[in-house]
């Protein structure tokens, strides 16, 4: 790096990951990145030895920000620290398990210094949590469900589950400056790309950047606990519309979609529905009478309904 103004940031955000926190953190720090850049990492109250290596490393590199958390409070609050530490055009976000390949600053500031592009994310090489090569391509089977929705806009972000896979995204450093995120977000991905889709549009680079690590965090191998994991999903996709609502970048852009309000609860409505019917909390013949009686059936209640009838018979 030189000694030129920052250009870019890379935000790591971690929580107990001993194990893999040392490569992903030499991977933000190895980039052939010409320009310089800060690394910021956010722990969020690691309990292991997550806090120690970081520091046994980064004491000797004054562009490396460490920001801990006495205790756990979620990833919007993690994210939200890095927010004022973020300077220059852009910055990229990978979790504590994730490793970053040596072109990915290089590449997404291609792209990202296009004015028309306000987010970016590439293809993925996926591996399991002992670093052993997964045949899944995690980025690509996002943007190919994008395709399918008619592409990565505004209206698909917010309505129709489009989005990108947070471990291999960029975005321009304009649409967090004085916007931190609702605490009601699960994730820092989807909030971000909606933000992104509203001011312009999202890029994806049909090419490997990251090493995205499955089987932690919201990630999913094992088809038997898929009922439980769907469940989950449905309850962080509640908490993002409950947050597209209060978002205080997204409050003068949801006019550009009709009837949004009304739309947005309609959906936190089917998610809450099908998280509780998931996690048999709702018996399925209320189930059916909440949908026929709000005249909610979509595509959230359908899938409810779909891997709760699944889970039944896998259980026989």
């Amino acid at each position: 790096m030189n000694i030129e103004k920052i250009k870019a940031n890379i935000i790591i955000l971690c929580y107990n990951q001993e194990k893999t926190i040392k490569e992903s953190l030499l991977s933000a720090i190895n980039q052939d990145y010409n320009d310089r850049y800060n690394i910021i990492i956010c722990d969020d109250g690691s309990e292991d030895n997550t806090l120690a290596i970081i520091n046994d490393i980064v004491k000797e590199n004054k562009d490396i920000i460490v920001l801990p958390s006495k205790k756990n409070k979620g990833i919007a609050n993690n994210f939200n620290k890095a927010i004022p530490f973020i300077n220059g055009d852009f910055f990229i976000t990978q979790a504590g398990d994730d490793i970053s390949l040596p072109n990915r600053l290089s590449i997404t500031d291609k792209y990202l210094s296009d004015e028309n592009y306000k987010a970016f994310f590439s293809s993925t090489i996926d591996i399991d949590y002992n670093s052993n090569l997964l045949n899944t391509n995690h980025g690509k089977k996002l943007n190919k469900r994008n395709e399918k929705l008619g592409g990565l806009n505004f209206i698909n972000c917010i309505l129709n589950e489009g989005g990108v896979l947070g471990a291999s995204a960029g975005y321009k450093a304009s649409i967090v400056k004085n916007n931190l995120l609702c605490l009601s977000n699960f994730s820092e991905d989807k909030i971000l790309t909606a933000r992104a889709a509203s001011v312009g549009n999202i890029y994806f680079f049909d090419n490997v950047l990251v090493k995205y690590r499955k089987g932690s965090g919201v990630s999913i191998i094992n088809p038997h606990s898929y009922s439980k994991s769907m469940a989950k999903l449905m309850y962080r996709r509640s908490r993002f519309y409950k947050s597209i609502l209060s978002d205080s970048f997204l409050s003068d852009k949801l006019h550009i979609i009709k009837n949004a309000n009304k739309r947005i609860y309609k959906l936190r409505f089917s998610c809450w529905l099908s998280y509780r019917l998931l996690k048999n909390k709702l018996p399925f013949s209320r189930f059916i009478v909440y949908v026929v009686i709000n005249n909610d059936y979509n595509n959230i209640t359908a899938r409810g309904i779909y891997q709760f009838i699944k889970s039944k018979i896998h259980a026989l």
